[in-house]
């Protein structure tokens, strides 16, 4: 498997005009500007964000023009800025409908390789993309999900975090974070989390291990390798991303298990749930086969 092939050629990155969804933007952008890619920036018309946006910038009516004239106003001058920043393809949509649903669709009809989301919206926590949209997007996309906080002000990422346990689709995301550590100039920080007492699956899991570090270091790659035991991966994995200082962690979207049984929500949830740093959530993809490596 070439890590050439997992090319970011059109970035897609939802706005409410919030605080978090403008560095969302700049991480999008700087993506783009790395890979040559081309950006659109949708705003998504839903009854909470109308409420939001009507309050929050005080548009005059609640007709649909007075709605899409002024967002799509402030769609063009973020676009324009964007331009002439990162000398990158700008476009914008703004559409009408359930977050998720416009998003999946939006993807689906014009070829969208990556989304990159502002994790929690105007409101903290609240939701606008926090919680069910969140993850829904991520469910249903079937594409990258990059989703960023607030406090990742950073968008040049030179520490990703990978983790690596007995999953099945666990080296899916390997090509992905191989791709981007080229891009950015990065060092892969692969953080092996055994959580089975089975000797055998320990043994497995050291073999894809192997198989990773081969992956990474035939395609030029610096990165290092720390082998933990491990109860909760949401946890272990966002503790080593804190002790390394990781700009970026690349998960899977598929649901975790730990010796003790299933996590309280999938892996993917309760690692953004409580991530401060961006998370890039990849979806599985069954067929997918490391060329030249095997357990």
């Amino acid at each position: 498997m070439d890590a050439r092939k997992y090319n970011f050629d059109h970035i897609l990155c939802p706005t409410d005009f919030s605080e978090t969804a403008g560095i969302a933007l700049e991480h999008a952008a700087y993506l783009s500007a790395k890979f040559g890619a081309k950006l659109t920036i949708i705003n998504i018309r839903d009854s909470f964000s109308e409420y939001r946006i009507l309050q929050e910038y005080g548009i005059p009516g609640r007709e649909d023009k007075d709605y899409f004239n002024h967002v799509g106003q402030k769609l063009e001058d973020l676009a324009a800025d964007i331009r002439s920043r990162y000398n990158i393809v700008v476009n914008t949509a703004c559409k009408a409908g359930k977050i998720n649903v416009e998003i999946s669709k939006f993807v689906k009809e014009n070829q969208v390789s990556d989304v990159v989301i502002g994790m929690h919206g105007i409101k903290g926590r609240d939701p606008y993309f926090m919680g069910g949209n969140a993850y829904k997007i991520v469910t249903t996309t079937q594409v990258p999900v990059l989703q960023v906080d607030k406090h990742a002000t950073t968008p040049n990422y030179k520490t990703i975090v990978l983790p690596i346990d007995s999953s099945f689709h666990t080296r899916e995301k390997v090509p992905y974070a191989t791709a981007l550590a080229q891009k950015y100039g990065a060092e892969i920080k692969i953080i092996v989390l055994q959580t089975s007492r089975d000797e055998e699956i320990r043994e497995h899991v050291q073999k894809v291990q192997y198989q990773v570090e081969k992956f990474i270091q035939d395609h030029g790659v610096a990165f290092s390798t720390t082998v933990r035991s491990s109860d909760n991966l949401a946890d272990d994995t966002l503790e080593f991303a804190d002790e390394v200082n990781a700009d970026l962690v690349i998960i899977m979207s598929e649901q975790e298990k730990t010796f003790k049984g299933l996590f309280l929500g999938p892996y993917a949830q309760q690692l953004v749930n409580i991530s401060t740093r961006p998370v890039l959530t990849v979806p599985p993809k069954v067929h997918m086969v490391m060329k030249g490596v095997s357990v």
